[in-house]
């Protein structure tokens, strides 16, 4: 308080500042109270069912303590275990561009293998409308997101690393890049829309809805797993292939959207399922083009074996 108060008069407070200083002061203050509030409250129910329910409740209490010790440990062994899986994306170890492009290679397959589950997850939870499906997609969905920025630290730092003497080349890592962002901005629309249509207890989509859905993210699941595998593998024979699944599945999806309205028209499909069936169908599109994208990095050997290094 004394800090924000010497500011004040020094005048370091600015119109873009303001807020979050004075945020900064009552959420300080108010924690304050709040802890002190709290503490007399739970030491209170304690007393309290000490004194009237002497040996036994006593027992209970260490009981329930117990229980939070635990559960709290396990909590952070599962974010320490996150942290792992998450140190596994970096590259800061690494001083050769060929290991870098090898390892970012795998990353990027595990990252479309994540994202396919999380796809598949969420539709799953949308069709049964069961929240805890929804809600570990949208968790997955997180750590995909994370996994993303990772993978495009890696790609900077590739590209400190490999003398490109190709400017299309490196454009085309840019395209990988930017693919790789899109893919992880869709996927979150998609667990969003389905985790608060769900929370909400919103009415579910219609069975035909759901048919349609399913029948296009199985393909764009097909069309993820297969670029994943050709870049695990560093070996794309059938790229032509993903591009025609993809170009198919655009056709599809037009199709659907004229069956999605003649539902409109026959007042079947109330306006907030009709925003959903749309938002997921184009989310879904998207996912596949961008993954269908990455094929650009078989198009040219450079970019799987680099020209030279800035060793």
């Amino acid at each position: 308080m004394v800090a924000m108060g010497s500011s004040l008069s020094d005048q370091a407070w600015g119109r873009d500042s303001a807020v979050y200083r004075v945020s900064g002061v009552l959420t300080v203050i108010g924690g304050w109270f709040f802890t002190a509030m709290a503490a007399f409250t739970v030491s209170s129910v304690f007393a309290t069912a000490i004194f009237f329910g002497k040996g036994p409740a006593t027992v209970i209490i260490l009981i329930g303590a117990v229980a939070i010790v635990l559960r709290t440990r396990l909590l952070h062994k599962s974010r320490e275990s996150d942290e792992e899986a998450l140190e596994v994306f970096n590259l800061r170890k690494i001083k050769d561009s060929k290991p870098a492009i090898a390892i970012t290679f795998d990353q990027v397959g595990v990252f479309l293998n994540e994202v396919s589950s999380a796809l598949e997850k969420s539709l799953d939870g949308l069709r049964t409308q069961d929240r805890l499906k929804v809600k570990g997609a949208r968790e997955t969905q997180r750590k995909i997101q994370r996994w993303s920025n990772m993978i495009a630290a890696n790609t900077f730092k590739i590209f400190r690393l490999i003398n490109w003497r190709d400017e299309d080349t490196t454009h085309r890592y840019d395209v990988t890049l930017s693919s790789l962002q899109e893919i992880a901005g869709s996927l979150r629309d998609i667990t969003v829309r389905s985790h608060l249509h769900v929370s909400n207890h919103h009415s579910g989509l219609l069975p035909d809805q759901i048919e349609d859905l399913s029948t296009v993210c199985s393909k764009v699941c097909e069309i993820i797993n297969r670029t994943a595998r050709a870049l695990r593998d560093q070996d794309c024979p059938n790229c032509e292939e993903i591009g025609e699944m993809c170009h198919g599945l655009r056709m599809l999806v037009g199709a659907y959207d004229q069956q999605q309205i003649k539902r409109i028209q026959e007042n079947r499909s109330k306006t907030r399922l009709s925003i959903l069936f749309y938002g997921l169908m184009w989310d879904y599109l998207k996912i596949a083009e961008s993954t269908a994208q990455l094929r650009t990095v078989f198009r040219e050997p450079t970019m799987i074996h680099p020209l030279g290094d800035s060793e």
